[in-house]
């Protein structure tokens, strides 16, 4: 069994799977780490892993086993191979608690305080360099989306009362970023636009604006880069303003943690975000369809 097979596995997952996964799981986590560790021979897996061990760090590496064993089982139904030798190998993979998943984990949960939050906001408000990000930093801390919703976000999804999520943006197989329908867990939710809300989306919307434009468009027109603005924006404005580095994500994660401080039940702040209330805390309430955000 050799590394430099041909890719059959994604070829029948990308029919069935989102351009997201196929480029961020079965090429990004496993094939890249595979050549990157200069494995000719698949059947040795306790070497790929030796290489893991030593080169990522404990969550991508038992990701990446995880995924190898799952293509594996896929091959040996298909008949390429006889066995599967990565069977159960990630489980000997301890990852610690603080870091498990990895910093692109979204249930990695260290939210930002009111305060921090705040501080935030003020310096990109205030920044010569990064200054152009400052609304949609507004917005992710605001509403709770995820990153690739607010990405997606067109003037025509702003109603008077509501901002309709319907589409995601996501990286194909090609590396490259496009508009997908949909959001990672519903075809469409609604997000009620309160008065703090509403006052900020008129301050940044253009006179006469198409519909169809982008609400957060990148520096040059198009899509925004998500990982540019990480490893640039993101990441130097977090550390001038001297608070522990998070990713992008965590804005999602301090708009429900403040939420839920405010005493909205968990059921309605899981109907705003796209989620189980299951999975955002560890029980349901019962929700008021009349209920707006509060202002934070």
């Amino acid at each position: 069994m050799h590394s430099t097979d041909s890719p059959k596995l994604t070829k029948d997952k990308e029919p069935h799977v989102s351009p997201n996964t196929v480029q961020g799981t079965y090429i990004k986590v496993v094939r890249n780490n595979i050549v990157k560790a200069g494995i000719d021979d698949l059947g040795e897996p306790h070497n790929l892993k030796a290489w893991l061990d030593t080169n990522v760090p404990p969550g991508t590496a038992k990701r990446a086993l995880m995924q190898l064993s799952a293509a594996c089982k896929w091959a040996v139904s298909s008949g390429l191979i006889p066995d599967n030798p990565y069977l159960g190998l990630y489980n000997t993979i301890k990852v610690p608690k603080s870091t498990k998943g990895g910093d692109d984990d979204e249930w990695d949960i260290r939210a930002f305080t009111a305060e921090e939050r705040d501080i935030v906001l003020e310096a990109f408000s205030t920044s010569h360099y990064y200054r152009y990000y400052d609304p949609y930093v507004y917005f992710c801390f605001y509403t709770g989306c995820r990153p690739n919703e607010a990405q997606a976000l067109m003037w025509k999804h702003v109603k008077s009362n509501k901002i309709v999520f319907e589409q995601r943006v996501v990286t194909n197989s090609q590396g490259r970023l496009e508009i997908m329908p949909g959001t990672k867990t519903e075809p469409r939710r609604t997000f009620p636009i309160n008065s703090q809300l509403n006052e900020f989306l008129n301050s940044i919307r253009p006179e006469n604006v198409n519909p169809e434009a982008l609400v957060f468009p990148g520096p040059k027109g198009s899509i925004m880069d998500q990982h540019n603005f990480c490893n640039r924006a993101w990441k130097k404005t977090l550390e001038q303003c001297g608070i522990e580095y998070r990713v992008p994500y965590q804005m999602r994660h301090t708009f429900i943690t403040l939420t839920l401080k405010k005493e909205t039940d968990v059921e309605t702040v899981a109907k705003w975000v796209g989620n189980s209330a299951q999975i955002i805390w560890e029980h349901y309430a019962s929700g008021d369809k009349d209920l707006i955000p509060p202002e934070l």
